[in-house]
């Protein structure tokens, strides 16, 4: 009877919960890393000239605006990743990523949807463990920020477990701490997620509940609404569970083992990777 009451009020509540689009706004540029912001910062004069070059709006050689990207500057990151995602070959896919990625954590609009889109279409044997990190954080960081297309993504890939992987155990100890209503969409989704499940763990309801309190602050009334009243269900599920307090006690020492996120993308440092051909 409880699980039939539950899936009638989430019926009932889904339409104005559930929707990645409906976060507003709907494009949302976030620095992750300060990345190159002056000429001063690069190591040679023939650099400096071709920065210069692409900042005006000129052509310069592959070789160039690469070696710049590879140094943090998010414009040609940018445009390397787009001359890259010109070409059919799923070889490049990887490498497409990355540089979306670089443009994305220094803030270059429009990268993050250049991320998603070759996510969507790689393959995720390709990517390297360094770059699925990198890459997870940078579009987890977005999500929180309230990025309408990186909360779709996340919310895709997590069920999926590709092409990042696993994406659970990054949101567990981002939410400890995050706010804002992107924070807030992102645990109602994840919540919801949860307690779809015919038969979630006692562990996975505990998520669910942190995932809750992070919703219910948030400023939108459709958000708080449906936090507020999905929670007394959570709350009735887990005290009827015996391993209700053991449960509890394992995620408590979890979290305060957790070490605090300074930054939620390592450092963009030059990378060494084969010569790619656009």
């Amino acid at each position: 009877m409880r699980n039939l009451i539950f899936g009638t009020m989430l019926a009932g509540l889904l339409p104005h919960a559930t929707l990645a689009q409906d976060v507003s706004p709907e494009r949302i540029t976030v620095k992750v890393v300060s990345g190159i912001t002056s000429s001063h910062q690069l190591p040679s004069q023939t650099l400096v000239n071709a920065r210069q070059a692409l900042a005006a709006g000129h052509d310069i050689s592959i070789s160039n605006i690469r070696q710049l990207a590879d140094l943090g500057d998010g414009f040609a990151a940018l445009r390397f990743a787009q001359t890259l995602a010109q070409s059919d070959n799923q070889s490049l896919r990887a490498d497409t990523a990355h540089y979306y990625g670089i443009a994305a954590a220094t803030g270059r609009g429009g990268a993050i949807t250049g991320l998603i889109r070759t996510l969507d279409s790689i393959d995720p044997e390709t990517l390297s463990e360094g770059r699925r990190k990198t890459l997870k954080n940078i579009l987890i960081t977005y999500a929180l920020a309230g990025n309408s297309h990186a909360l779709d993504a996340v919310m895709r890939y997590q069920l999926a477990e590709d092409p990042l992987g696993q994406l659970s155990s990054d949101l567990i100890v981002l939410m400890e701490s995050a706010s804002g209503e992107g924070a807030a969409q992102l645990g109602l989704q994840m919540a919801v997620t949860i307690m779809r499940d015919p038969a979630p763990t006692t562990t996975e309801l505990l998520r669910a509940r942190r995932y809750l309190t992070v919703a219910s602050t948030a400023t939108s009334l459709e958000t708080k609404v449906v936090a507020l009243n999905l929670t007394p269900l959570l709350e009735a599920d887990l005290q009827s569970r015996p391993d209700f307090e053991d449960a509890l006690n394992t995620q408590q020492s979890a979290v305060l083992a957790s070490q605090p996120l300074t930054s939620i993308a390592p450092k963009i440092r030059p990378t060494n990777l084969l010569e790619v051909t656009p």
